[in-house]
């Protein structure tokens, strides 16, 4: 199984721990940024101003997941067209990416908008710190009656929008002090929300009644039902779990 992860920034690089829970057989981290001042912190030390976060990404995976045969940072954007990753199987995508646009592709390859696109991912969870609080939600593109999330998360899947065009609180982390201790704790709770969803999802998908019944419990930390986890999603909000 594929573990793509795009975006290794305040929430990407809190992904870690994924690499320890599950096994999987390739690891590829796109992010086409370089780490910047502003971004000490949240996600790093001094030493790292200038490095390509995709090398970091490399290099942080690689440590915390040696059983893994393949990890790979690719200094890019992401393209259904990367060679980076093995297209014919199963694969599950963080997206932690800051933008809209880059949401909207990957919900387009998702749900087969886009033509002669390679298998489409399992499990997709995005992770977003746009706003004033943060946001993590589930897309399960194989269950027929899973919400349709462009639809339903307009200003987070809308084509054209460009940061500049919404509210963005990352941008004041520059000012650091107090915003950028939020931003960080901000950052910290989403990522582990991404990873109860992706708990959650694994319990869907392996369990035939839940795929086809939205009303019946999911066994995990806080019992919910796949009905409450859809109308959560359709919030973006995550439910309140300890972490994995």
């Amino acid at each position: 199984m594929n573990l793509i992860i795009i975006g290794f920034g305040g929430i990407g690089s809190r992904l870690m721990a994924l690499a320890k829970v599950d096994k999987f057989d390739s690891i590829v981290i796109y992010d086409d940024d370089e780490y910047e001042t502003k971004n000490i912190t949240r996600q790093g030390a001094a030493s790292i101003v200038g490095r390509k976060k995709a090398s970091i990404a490399q290099e942080a995976f690689t440590a915390s997941a040696p059983h893994s045969p393949t990890v790979i940072g690719k200094a890019e954007k992401f393209s259904i067209n990367s060679p980076a990753w093995k297209k014919n199987e199963p694969s599950v995508v963080f997206c932690s990416a800051d933008n809209s646009k880059a949401r909207t592709y990957l919900w387009e390859w998702s749900h087969g908008v886009l033509r002669d696109a390679p298998r489409a991912p399992d499990i997709v969870i995005y992770g977003m710190n746009e706003l004033y609080n943060g946001e993590a939600c589930l897309d399960i593109p194989g269950i027929p009656w899973w919400p349709n999330l462009a639809q339903e998360l307009p200003n987070s899947f809308h084509q054209g929008a460009d940061e500049a065009d919404r509210p963005h609180c990352s941008t004041l982390v520059e000012q650091g002090g107090e915003i950028a201790e939020q931003t960080a704790m901000i950052n910290a709770t989403v990522a582990g929300d991404m990873c109860w969803l992706y708990q959650a999802a694994q319990h869907i998908l392996t369990n035939p009644h839940w795929v086809t019944d939205p009303t019946l419990e999911i066994p995990l930390p806080y019992m919910v039902t796949c009905a409450q986890l859809v109308k959560t999603t359709r919030s973006c909000h995550a439910p309140a779990a300890p972490g994995i």
